[in-house]
């Protein structure tokens, strides 16, 4: 079987020279650069190719760093939107948890301006938006849409900020999506301290954090390589991670399918070290697991994404939700988050009452 030059590297490392040479001694560069790309990971494969002492092709290499470069000229632009942002919120007694972005990437990445990254995201509880609203408006930041700000309050679980160089999301909830949803306080009273450039931050004890970054990929359709291969790096810094208590929060969020399906694809693809076990206790139903093995197997998930099709987010209801919350859900509370976006691509098909 040929095996995508990306899913290769990223299968090898983080890993020894000797190691990454042997399984990208076949590859095609014209592949890789192209697949980095697409996966915002340009920056990170150039790092992984210079330390293995691998040299592309001179095109090859060019694009590559080209790529590289603009990787990390946008994690600076995050990095320093979430500093003044941070110092805001310090003024005003709001100490967040920083969820993926730039804190992941200081934590697990060799540098974390490999990391690709587009906005900065937080973790705060519903009692302190007030607060932490006022002092993103001290720093410049506004919802811009006073509608939309409601809508976001009510039936979603973060409200975006605009004003800086990169979006900021302040979440009251880790995630939410048809009736299941990983709640703030429980994730806020398990969060550890700890530091950024002298900044006082949180940030997900290592449990939570597996089954968040799970869900959070399985809900986007696995787009990026990168929040994979965030997992494998997570696991491999805890290896004796607590999985009963991934499991526990994964169930008790009604969460696991999604879960599920993150876990078995880094573990599949890139080799991080999941448990049977593990997968075994968040089996989903055998017709949620045919279609997750479908859209998510192998190498399709580097080389054709199934959520780059155009209407890819129509299947994320049966594949992001326990079979019990779908069971109890109507058919319109289940399929509301599609019926949204069908209304914001086709608005002279939908009813007035769909597009409210």
């Amino acid at each position: 079987m040929i095996v995508a030059a990306l899913a290769q590297l990223l299968r090898a490392t983080p890993g020894t020279p000797e190691v990454v040479r042997e399984k990208m001694a076949q590859m095609d560069p014209r592949e890789l650069v192209r697949d980095c790309a697409r996966h915002g990971l340009s920056a990170l494969a150039r790092h992984e190719l210079d330390q293995a002492g691998i040299a592309l092709p001179p095109d090859d290499a060019a694009e590559l760093k080209r790529h590289a470069i603009s990787i990390a000229a946008n994690a600076l632009k995050v990095k320093g939107v979430l500093l003044r942002v941070l110092d805001s919120l310090g003024q005003h007694g709001v100490t967040p948890v920083l969820l993926k972005g730039y804190g992941l990437a200081s934590r697990f990445y060799p540098d974390p301006l490999l990391r690709p990254m587009t906005d900065v995201d937080l973790l705060i509880s519903p009692g302190e938006m007030a607060a932490a609203t006022g002092a993103l408006g001290q720093a410049g930041l506004s919802t811009q849409d006073a509608g939309l700000e409601r809508y976001s309050r009510a039936h979603a679980h973060h409200v975006t900020f605009f004003g800086a160089a990169v979006g900021v999301e302040l979440h009251f909830a880790a995630i939410k999506d048809l009736g299941s949803s990983i709640e703030a306080d429980a994730l806020l009273d398990r969060a550890l301290d700890g530091t950024l450039d002298g900044r006082r931050v949180r940030y997900l004890r290592p449990e939570d954090e597996v089954a968040y970054l799970s869900t959070h990929a399985t809900h986007h359709l696995m787009r990026g390589a990168a929040w994979l291969y965030d997992i494998k790096l997570l696991l491999r810094k805890h290896p004796d991670l607590e999985w009963a208590a991934v499991l526990a929060l994964a169930k008790d969020s009604e969460m696991q399918s999604a879960v599920y399906f993150a876990l078995k694809a880094a573990r599949d693809l890139l080799g991080a070290g999941v448990p049977d076990s593990a997968l075994d206790s968040l089996q989903p139903p055998r017709w949620q697991a045919a279609l997750g093995e479908m859209l998510f197997s192998g190498e399709r998930l580097v080389t054709a994404p199934f959520a780059e099709a155009r209407f890819s987010w129509a299947v994320t209801p049966l594949l992001a939700s326990s079979l019990s919350n779908l069971a109890r859900a109507t058919l319109f509370v289940a399929w509301r988050a599609p019926l949204r976006k069908f209304a914001r691509h086709f608005p002279q098909l939908a009813p007035r009452h769909w597009r409210s």
